[in-house]
């Protein structure tokens, strides 16, 4: 189950790159939903991924 889990991580962070290089320059970026604090690893992982996403696409250089 582990491998799964580290194959979806590459393939989102491959999925956020692609969509940046997408080359749309009028994009309207949706801003994430706001964390409801569930105690669930889960919803925390999709929680990352979408402020990740959003400052990909938005272009918003994060440090990592």
């Amino acid at each position: 189950m582990q491998v799964v889990d580290e194959k979806i991580v590459v393939l989102k962070g491959v999925v956020s790159k692609a969509m940046v290089n997408v080359g749309f320059s009028k994009l309207k970026v949706l801003e994430p939903k706001l964390f409801g604090g569930a105690r669930s690893s889960k919803e925390l992982e999709n929680f990352v991924w979408d402020l990740e996403h959003y400052f990909s696409v938005a272009k918003i250089n994060i440090d990592e």
